[in-house]
This record gives C-alpha cells, sequence and structure tokens, in this order.
C-alpha cells in the first residue's frame, strides 16, 4: 500500500498596511498651504486691482485741451468730464489712468462734435492730453426732420440729435425737398457742396457790410444752386457755373452804390450773369 502524500500550497493574504497618522497630517498641511497661497494671492490681486483701477491714486486730474477751431472750450472740457465720469463696458471707469479707452473716448466725443481730428495722449500718473483740428469737412444736412452729419463728399456719416443743432460750428444745410436718406447714402453735388463750404470758410473775408451768415438751404439734392441764409432773415442765391468771386463782386458793388436796402429785403439773386436781382 503506497503513502500518498498532498501538499495544499497554502494562500497568503498580506493585509495592505495603512498610512501612519503623521502622513495624513502631512497631506493635509500640504493642501492647507495651497489654499492660503491661492487666497493669497486672490487677495493680493483683489487688492492691487483696487489700488491700481479704483482707488483716487491713478485717477485722472488734469486734462489739457488743445487745438484749433471754432467751438466753445466750455462746452468742449464739460464733455471731457461727462466722458471721464462714464464707464466703458459698464465697468471699466474711464477716469483711471490705466483703464481710460482712447478709442471708447474718440467714439464718445466725437458723436456729440464732428472735428476732423482728436487725439487723446495719456502722461503719467494721471494726467490727459486733447488734441482737436475741425475743419470744415463735414457738414450737418437737415432733411424730413432728421439731423444727420455728411462728410466732404456728401455722404451721411451719422445720425445726431437735434439737441447738438446749437452746438455745431459747421456748415447746415437744410434740403427743403426732405429727401429720405440713411447712413452711407449721398446726399449733395460735389460742386454744390464744395460752394458751401468755400461760402462757410471765407465768408466774412468777402467784407459785406452788416451781413451775417446764419445756414443754408437747397431745394433739392440735386440744384446747381444754394440759398445761403443771412442771420438779417434774408436770403442770398449763389450758383455753382458762375465764379464765387464775380458773385460776391456784384453784391458788393451793389452795397457800395446804396442799390439795396438789406432790411427791406427777402432775398438777392446773384445767379444771373452780370445782374443783381432782389426782392
Amino acid at each position: 500500500m503506497s503513502n500518498t502524500f498532498l501538499y495544499r500550497k497554502k494562500s497568503v493574504f498580506i493585509k495592505p498596511k495603512s498610512k501612519r497618522s503623521h502622513q495624513y497630517l502631512f497631506e493635509q498641511a500640504k493642501k492647507l498651504r495651497q489654499r492660503v497661497f491661492i487666497f493669497s494671492l486672490l487677495a493680493i490681486a483683489i487688492f492691487l486691482g483696487y489700488v491700481l483701477f479704483y482707488s483716487g491714486f491713478f485717477k485722472i486730474e488734469n486734462v489739457t485741451l488743445e487745438g484749433s477751431g471754432d467751438f466753445s472750450r466750455e462746452e468742449v472740457s464739460g464733455l471731457v468730464a461727462e466722458v471721464l465720469d462714464s464707464y466703458w463696458a459698464l465697468i471699466l471707469p474711464q477716469n483711471n489712468y490705466f483703464l481710460l479707452n482712447k478709442n471708447y473716448f474718440k467714439r464718445k466725443f466725437q458723436e456729440k462734435y464732428p472735428f476732423d481730428e482728436l487725439t487723446v495722449n495719456k502722461s503719467f500718473p494721471s494726467s490727459v492730453n486733447i488734441n482737436i483740428k475741425q475743419g470744415i469737412n463735414q457738414s450737418v444736412w437737415i432733411t424730413n426732420e432728421q439731423l444727420f452729419l455728411i462728410n466732404h463728399e456728401g455722404v451721411v456719416i451719422r445720425q445726431l440729435p437735434f439737441s447738438d443743432l446749437p452746438l455745431v460750428k459747421i456748415p447746415v444745410i437744410y434740403d427743403l425737398s426732405n429727401t429720405q436718406v440713411a447712413i452711407g447714402d449721398a446726399t449733395l453735388e460735389a460742386k454744390t457742396l464744395e460752394l458751401i463750404q468755400e461760402l462757410q470758410q471765407n465768408f466774412y473775408s468777402y467784407n459785406l457790410p452788416k451781413i451775417e451768415l446764419d445756414y443754408f438751404k437747397i431745394d433739392s439734392p440735386k440744384v446747381n444752386y444754394v440759398k445761403l441764409v443771412t442771420k438779417q432773415g434774408f436770403e442770398i442765391h449763389l450758383n455753382t457755373f458762375l465764379p464765387l468771386t464775380k458773385q460776391i463782386y456784384k453784391l458788393q458793388k451793389s452795397l457800395e452804390v446804396g442799390k439795396i436796402d438789406l432790411s427791406k429785403i427777402s432775398y438777392i439773386n446773384l445767379r444771373i450773369d452780370d445782374q443783381v436781382i432782389y426782392k
């Protein structure tokens, strides 16, 4: 009888070692230090943001206004203060040196004043220089009870509120035909607009006694003549095909010899060659 020996391999179960208490404490301390570091950075960022952007340390206090043109410095200074007190993107104060957005400033400023050129330069830490160049390359176009700004080519740039009308120092043109226009539309013929701009720029150099320019009227955008309305109430009619110097010369001579009583007329027509017609 043979003896049979059976061997069974004994399985070994290894119990995982648990972390010791000092290891848990070390990990907790590490996480705590990370949190403290993050909160410290956040607190520093908030503090620096407040100091740089919202405290009074870098608030714009000094504004210098330079430039050429016929505009009221008091009105412009008031608008500058209004823009500096506003917020770009609702939260960014424009009276802060770092947050002042030049493009936003120009856009808001030129919505009210149609200057040819406006530059904004900042000087650290709290100064701004504004340089204005104003010409007569733009005009105000009034039609269908709406006010528009047009450029030197007669193209509508944007609509303006009627409250701005007393402030403008550029040609004001009333379209008596009440033509409907929109942004980008053409208005006057180039020669007609050139005549208006030349009259606006040089009128007082003609030395016409007791006559002051107020605004212009046209019967329709396609006409080749303009009606210059004086502050005295009467009109002067001029056209685009006769030299302006010749038309003004006729008027000067008529006034010199006393042919026209300006207090009793409604218009003076200079559009006909070698004639001065008045009523």
